[in-house]
């Protein structure tokens, strides 16, 4: 007998297992969530479902809740729903009767209230409008005088709320009145805008504004950031004086730069217009930069040098300017001018270096975009002899400056040419006729570069000019990208050694004539420099 009662107790504890689990669950108040009674790795079959609950506590006491599904929906949340929920599955599986227990512990949080507002960001002396409007079902006429405008410290706080006094803008408001209140409605107070103006913005301006009508408002943020120190603050010392005037390598380091800036300049002006004519002068480009260069320092300074291929703090670029300028006098006429706006103002040691190393002092533009572009237009024509009578046909009024430079080569052949027309044949393979200037017997230095692949001709010009012409060896477009490839400053230093210690013999020449007029962004050239 004792056998048996120990076999059926055995057999009870195999049909009545029961199993649990539990989870903690943060629930925001007002939201949604079903609490999920069944799972399919339960495996119960005919499963029924008891709910129960239990409030927050040490001891619980779980009372039944009715719900008979496998959900219980929370909808909406409430704080009385913090507690224990508890639910008992009762069903069969493979060893038998089996019940199962899931727990969940609710805990409800309150919603964290958000207030959002627009901002508007604006500089110190500037003025904003602070946009504020209603619709016409809100306000009427009689009510619109009761909108109030605030400045806030705390939005969640309108005890240190200051109200603002907006006032009526009129023809008779004098410069001082307005500089004194600085607050003034957009418009009529009884239409529906309600927004207001703040002149000449102070940094202490910068806070939240409310704009308040009844129960309705509207919150603003206004950033105002401080007017930026002058960009060259502390900077007003001269450029520093060149230690070695006297010296000779001022002169190399300078011509070997502007050897190798012109070779970039025609590198990217290349891949910029690939299939076009090309005409620029270095040594307008270059005066230009360095007088640019004149006035920069520190990190800006050190751009332009590496853009004129310069060694880094090299003093003596503007001494060497001004001495290769008063050098080609006799053959090259450089002229050089910047126009600037009114409100900038130009350091004294910068003027003066300006006159010094550059000849000219810089004018202020009028304010008139009109009257600038003919002034502009103006010198542009007189330092090109009438050859550039428009440069400029419009001028933006946040144009801060015009920087402008001029290069009349007034240099002759030294044996003369006669004119006659000759066929030329384009990359297109179109034939023009064009006048050409052409000589059977011309005393010309010529040989063939090897490292350029390109016949050279040095052809004689009066004051110790000279024009180097680059026949490609090939009349193919190929031929011509083979040359330019090879356009580096080494092989130009070379060819202008081998060329220097050869001997003239008499040589046909053509040469076509050719006039260009072109535009060039130089802005953009510079800056992939």
């Amino acid at each position: 007998r004792s056998c048996t009662i120990m076999l059926r107790c055995l057999v009870l504890l195999l049909i009545f297992g029961i199993s649990s689990s539990s989870a903690i669950i943060n629930l925001p108040v007002g939201s949604q969530f079903k609490l999920q009674c069944s799972h399919p790795d339960d495996g119960l079959l005919s499963p029924e479902y008891l709910w129960s609950f239990a409030h927050p506590g040490e001891q619980k006491t779980f009372s039944p809740l009715g719900e008979t599904g496998e959900e219980h929906e929370l909808n909406p949340v409430e704080a009385h729903h913090a507690g224990t929920f508890r639910c008992v599955i009762q069903g069969f599986s493979e060893t038998g009767s089996m019940k199962i227990m899931k727990t969940f512990e609710i805990k409800v949080t309150e919603i964290i209230p958000v207030i959002t507002w627009p901002f508007i960001e604006k500089t110190e002396g500037e003025s904003v409008t602070l946009p504020c409007t209603f619709s016409s079902e809100t306000v009427n006429s009689d009510q619109s005088v009761r909108v109030k405008w605030f400045k806030v410290k705390h939005p969640e706080d309108r005890t240190e709320d200051q109200e603002l006094t907006p006032g009526v803008r009129s023809q008779s408001t004098t410069e001082k009145e307005a500089q004194a209140r600085r607050v003034y409605w957009t418009s009529d107070p009884q239409d529906l805008d309600h927004s207001v103006n703040v002149d000449n913005l102070k940094v202490d301006d910068a806070s939240l504004y409310r704009c308040v009508f009844m129960e309705e408002e509207k919150l603003f943020e206004l950033v105002v950031n401080p007017i930026p120190p002058p960009r060259c603050l502390n900077q007003s010392q001269p450029w520093e004086a060149c230690p070695d005037t006297a010296s000779r390598s001022g002169e190399a380091i300078l011509h070997e730069s502007l050897t190798e800036f012109s070779l970039k300049l025609y590198k990217q002006l290349n891949s910029m217009k690939p299939e076009s004519n090309l005409l620029f002068s270095p040594i307008s480009i270059s005066t230009l930069v360095s007088h640019l260069l004149l006035g920069s320092r520190g990190e800006t300074r050190s751009d332009l040098e590496r853009t004129l291929s310069l060694p880094l703090s090299f003093s003596c670029i503007h001494f060497e300017m001004n001495k290769l300028r008063s050098r080609m006098k006799d053959s090259i006429l450089i002229a050089n001018q910047m126009f600037f706006q009114r409100e900038l103002k130009l350091h004294e040691a910068f003027v003066n270096q300006t006159q010094e190393f550059y000849d000219f002092t810089p004018q202020k533009l009028t304010n008139d975009s009109e009257a600038d572009v003919k002034m502009i237009n103006s010198w542009v024509s007189s330092q090109t002899q009438g050859r550039i009578p428009e440069l400029v046909d419009f001028l933006d009024e946040s144009t801060e400056f015009v920087l402008l430079s001029a290069v009349y080569f007034i240099g002759k052949w030294e044996q003369t040419f006669e004119v006659i027309t000759e066929e030329f044949t384009l990359f297109s393979g179109d034939v023009v006729s064009v006048p050409t200037l052409y000589k059977l017997n011309f005393n010309l230095v010529t040989d063939y570069i090897k490292e350029l692949k390109a016949h050279v001709g040095k052809f004689t010009l009066t004051g110790k000019n000279s024009l180097y012409v680059l026949l490609p060896s090939s009349s193919r477009k190929q031929g011509l990208e083979a040359t330019e490839a090879a356009l580096t400053d080494n092989n130009i230093r070379l060819m202008v050694k081998e060329l220097a210690s050869a001997e003239p013999a008499p040589c046909e020449v053509s040469l076509p004539k050719v006039k260009l007029l072109l535009n060039t962004d130089l802005h953009g050239l510079l800056k992939e420099l």
